[in-house]
């Protein structure tokens, strides 16, 4: 674009600016209701596509089998084939706990080799 073309644009903003300035509009005109309607698609525009803005949360989840109190030497203690005693039993639900709040409750399942949640329950906010 040249200095020319810059110019001429300058102009036409201007002109239009004093002609929106100059026009007086009623109360009534001024708070005109906005209608959906009066929006026009384009082809190349993203109308098409769907977006979810839950797409870009990042949430961790946790699933707590159950909690124990140790010493630390009984910590330092542990090695592979050690056994820690939780304070829930094996038939009890588990909390689905999402970024550190409790969202539900559910049930330990294995499908395939994998360890699955159930949710059972559904905890309010």
């Amino acid at each position: 674009m040249n200095c020319d073309e810059i110019e001429n644009r300058l102009d036409q903003a201007e002109q239009s600016l004093e002609q929106a300035v100059a026009t007086d509009l009623s109360s009534a005109e001024m708070m005109k209701p906005f209608l959906l309607s009066e929006i026009q698609h384009h082809s190349d525009d993203l109308s098409n596509k769907q977006i979810n803005p839950a797409d870009e949360i990042d949430l961790n989840l946790n699933i707590q089998f159950g909690k124990t109190e140790m010493r630390l030497d009984e910590v330092f203690q542990l090695r592979t084939g050690s056994l820690i005693t939780l304070d829930e039993h094996a038939e009890q639900a588990v909390d689905i706990i999402a970024n550190g709040k409790m969202i539900a409750r559910g049930e330990v399942l294995v499908m395939n080799d994998h360890f699955c949640i159930r949710v059972t329950e559904l905890i309010g906010a």
